[in-house]
């Protein structure tokens, strides 16, 4: 379940930023759907939370999981602009754990990804989506598909487009992706926004404070122990 857990923990809501636009800043909050699970995946779906917010502002990104129980064990995800750090900010804990760089890699299983722009245009929250379909040229079993409002864009963190799934696939579409779709051997996650919220958002959202304690960096597999299909 790589391409899962990828969505939810980089934030694969990042697109590219338009020049004459100015930026998105502000809060989006998503729902998570996990439809046509097997019996063998009630453990996954324990695992998996049921949405997620995502704080940005300008290259800053922090994305906060609503329940399951990947937010317990590493809270946040933030991408800090300034330092091109990505890690894992745990508020309850006061910690905080590096994401190795490897990671981003070997979670987005490095290969090309084919982009189609689709046919199923659609509004949602009242902004006009356009409809793109990516497919791994290395692996036939997974299918994604993003809704994306080119009137919301934002800066891509260059932690962020170091991955090679958002170069390969999303790396210069103009706008934030307001639906997104992954389809794994029949199993299939939908992420839908159900909120955006216009605001301006604090620095110190996106810092490593002084007093947090830094335990050791995150594992390059973040699969649990799970298959690649």
């Amino acid at each position: 379940m790589k391409y899962l857990l990828l969505l939810l923990l980089l934030g694969l809501s990042l697109t590219s930023f338009s020049q004459q636009q100015k930026p998105f800043e502000g809060t989006l909050v998503f729902d998570i759907a996990i439809l046509n699970a097997t019996a063998d995946m009630e453990v996954i779906k324990s695992v998996m939370p049921s949405g997620i917010t995502l704080k940005i502002k300008g290259e800053n990104v922090r994305v906060s999981m609503q329940g399951g129980i990947l937010a317990g064990m590493f809270g946040d995800v933030v991408t800090h602009a300034p330092s091109q750090n990505q890690f894992f900010r745990n508020d309850v804990t006061q910690t905080v754990t590096y994401i190795a760089d490897e990671t981003t890699l070997k979670a987005a299983s490095a290969g090309d990804f084919e982009l189609i722009e689709g046919t199923d245009s659609r509004t949602i929250l009242g902004y006009a989506c356009k409809h793109y379909i990516v497919r791994s040229e290395v692996d036939a079993t997974t299918t994604m598909a993003f809704w994306v409002a080119p009137a919301l864009t934002m800066l891509v963190p260059k932690t962020a487009s170091n991955g090679p799934l958002v170069q390969s696939s999303l790396y210069g579409l103009q706008g934030l992706a307001l639906r997104s779709e992954v389809d794994q051997m029949g199993i299939k996650m939908v992420v839908e926004v159900k909120s955006i919220q216009l605001e301006s958002l604090p620095d110190e959202l996106f810092e490593l404070p002084k007093k947090y304690k830094i335990i050791e960096t995150a594992p390059a597999s973040l699969d649990f122990g799970g298959n690649d299909d």
